[in-house]
């Protein structure tokens, strides 16, 4: 049996696509390593059992190989070189690419298998069949997986200055440091001091003793009662405006620490806001970046082995069953070279 190889790496010469498509949704690639069961929706394979054989123990698990895309056909378009084996011919392609990506890409191992089947056939008898063997560039579709590490870590913790931030926010207590009831925003008795002044304490004739005395000297004191009785009022005036000065500090202190209060509050909720919208992104992220199939996102440029087995004869029988003894050949042939 003859057994050649040539290569076509031209940029004018036919190349593999991995996955590949076609108009017709029922003529399409088919992933027979993952999902042997759709061998039966090849109609080449259905119909030749010969060629279902051969893609099944490719495509069979642990096998370094697979198959990518395979027809058969009937010609009687024969060259002149091939005239000799008769005037008509059976033939089939079958595309068998590496499952490694290394070796997918590797044009040195491509070729050596090339050689090394060809080498095997080549001591297989003489039958009117030949095998020929096109080592071509194939553009390797790979889906993409996408993963939480190309973006960021989304369930990394928050910056530490954030969480040191906001830890001290929420365990610092505005209320109770600035003697606020924080439930009510009404200033705490115990915590400030408040002024109250006693009528006792600012009448300067509580004494009975001393207001008798006053009583009988007053038509000789009156002159001194009406200083005293100024300087009381004075005094009590004064008192007054001390305590509404107070009264006016405190009221003063009060709002600018429940405007304290308030700002703080409005940092807290706007630092919770911001949490908030960072644990929304950070789920938003994890969402997009868990794991996903995206379709033909990277490409990777390798080749492939382009297998044509052809039986020829003179009546309409010889070649399918010269096409069926070539390829059981070849199958033996790729096996043996795979378990070495």
């Amino acid at each position: 049996m003859q057994a050649d190889f040539s290569v076509e790496l031209g940029s004018d010469d036919p190349a593999l696509e991995l996955p590949w498509s076609s108009a017709d949704p029922h003529v399409r690639y088919y992933d027979l390593k993952n999902h042997p069961e759709l061998l039966q929706q090849i109609p080449e394979a259905v119909a030749h059992p010969e060629l279902g054989s051969f893609l099944s123990r490719i495509n069979a698990a642990g096998f370094p190989l697979a198959t990518a895309k395979c027809d058969v056909w009937s010609s009687e378009e024969v060259s002149q070189e091939e005239e000799i084996f008769g005037d008509r011919k059976f033939v089939s392609y079958i595309d068998v690419v590496f499952i490694n990506e290394t070796d997918r890409c590797s044009f040195e191992k491509h070729e050596a298998f090339a050689k090394d089947l060809c080498q095997l056939l080549g001591h297989a008898p003489e039958i009117a069949a030949s095998v020929d063997l096109v080592i071509r560039r194939c553009y390797y579709h790979q889906e993409k997986l996408v993963g939480e590490n190309e973006i960021g870590q989304s369930g990394a913790p928050l910056p530490q200055s954030v969480n040191r931030r906001t830890a001290a926010l929420q365990s610092f207590d505005f209320g109770n440091e600035a003697g606020l009831d924080v439930n009510t925003n009404e200033r705490s008795n115990s915590r400030i001091p408040q002024v109250s002044v006693s009528s006792d304490s600012i009448r300067p004739f509580e004494n009975a003793q001393l207001e008798a005395q006053f009583q009988s000297k007053q038509k000789f004191h009156s002159r001194e009662f009406q200083s005293e009785d100024r300087v009381w009022s004075e005094d009590k005036v004064q008192l007054k405006g001390s305590v509404e000065a107070e009264d006016q500090v405190q009221s003063d202190e009060k709002i600018r620490l429940r405007n304290k209060l308030q700002s703080d509050d409005k940092a807290i909720r706007e630092n919770k806001v911001w949490e908030e919208n960072k644990l929304q992104s950070d789920d938003k992220v994890r969402l997009e970046d868990k794991p996903r199939l995206e379709h033909a996102i990277a490409s990777i440029t390798g080749f492939c082995v382009t297998a044509y087995v052809t039986g020829f004869g003179d009546s309409d029988h010889d070649p399918v069953l010269r096409w069926t003894i070539g390829l059981s050949l070849m199958q033996y042939a790729v096996v043996q070279l795979a378990s070495h």
